[in-house]
């Protein structure tokens, strides 16, 4: 059985903490000799993750606006507030960052309106929310029931869209695709999380499994073109990496995840978006520069120190902000919906 927790499966918090402690000693150690280029797949993890739990969402929704309220209230407050904390540290800091760039990043969705990132880990966000667009959009049109075979033949289309001929003769449209629509790149992740959330509540069949596989081999093929890790990886360092986030899955929804589960992965889950999103500017463009430059610290204190500030920082701000807006927003629309 899994294991629950005031309505939260503790192997899922387990994993999320694992995939955002790995980004975070990614960045952080860059440079160094013993820098953990692995973790960057820590992404893949998440992606995985959120497409697990979207179906477990959805599976509980009445409608559209039920699930556009829970995953925003999830999102955006927490989000709005580490921007902005960002941006002002960054002008502080000498880094311009203008009125229009600081707004455009508030909408998650920059990259369209050609604006930077004001910190890097937020072209994340531009892809979770294109993904629940789409599943919106099957949820709404009622053919979430046949997710299996849509995604099957989605997976499929990415072979052909990124084989060697394609980026060969039309790298434009190649390029064009990947910036308009970045998912392409990670679907077979999301998919791979609604599968395994399909095999882990619904029922484990061949043909769920082979979909698993089929995902598994696929993003792996696209290793070229999920550009942010390739300045870092091997092909067999991402396929370990791979293996191992999906293996972790496999053996969650085989029941045998539970030797993941204690109080630091379940802390660092409980802290991992706020981490996530607070981690790099502040650690890499502040904190560890002045440790090491300023202070004179070496790597490994100076990354302890950091590490150690931007866990705290993550706390603070998920105690004061992101439970409590999260749980406001929600209260307010379910008595809106009473009301009505």
């Amino acid at each position: 059985m899994a294991i629950y927790n005031q309505n939260r499966i503790l192997e899922l918090d387990a994993m999320r903490g694992i995939a955002a402690i790995s980004v975070v000693l990614f960045h952080f150690t860059m440079g160094n000799s013993f820098a953990f280029r692995q973790g960057g797949t820590g992404v893949d993890l998440f992606f995985i993750i959120s497409g697990f739990v979207i179906s477990l969402t959805l599976a509980k929704t009445n409608s559209w606006n039920d699930f556009a309220v829970n995953r925003l209230s999830r999102l955006y407050p927490t989000y709005w507030v580490v921007v902005s904390f960002t941006a002002i540290i960054s002008i502080f800091s000498g880094i311009a960052v203008t009125f229009p760039q600081y707004l455009a990043n508030l909408t998650m969705f920059q990259s369209y309106f050609n604006i930077d990132d004001i910190d890097w880990p937020y072209w994340t966000m531009m892809v979770e929310m294109i993904f629940y667009i789409c599943m919106i959009i099957l949820f709404t049109t009622k053919t979430l029931q046949h997710i299996e075979f849509l995604g099957l033949a989605f997976v499929a289309l990415l072979i052909p869209v990124h084989s060697t001929y394609i980026l060969t003769n039309y790298p434009g449209y190649h390029r064009a695709l990947i910036s308009w629509f970045p998912m392409v790149v990670y679907f077979p992740l999301f998919f791979s999380g609604i599968i395994f959330y399909r095999i882990k509540f619904m029922k484990p069949t061949v043909f769920r499994y082979v979909l698993i596989g089929l995902c598994f081999v696929v993003q792996f093929w696209m290793f070229r073109d999920g550009f942010r890790r390739t300045f870092t990886l091997t092909r067999l360092e991402y396929l370990i990496m791979l293996s191992i986030w999906y293996s972790l899955f496999l053996l969650y929804v085989n029941n045998k995840l539970g030797f993941l589960i204690n109080r630091l992965t379940i802390f660092l889950g409980a802290i991992s978006f706020s981490l996530y999103l607070v981690h790099q500017f502040i650690g890499l463009h502040i904190l560890l520069p002045f440790l090491k430059l300023t202070l004179k610290l070496n790597n490994y204190v100076s990354i302890t120190i950091s590490l150690s500030i931007v866990i705290l920082l993550a706390y603070i701000i998920q105690i004061l902000i992101e439970k409590p807006s999260m749980n406001f927003i929600r209260k307010k629309y379910t008595l809106f919906k009473q009301n009505k």
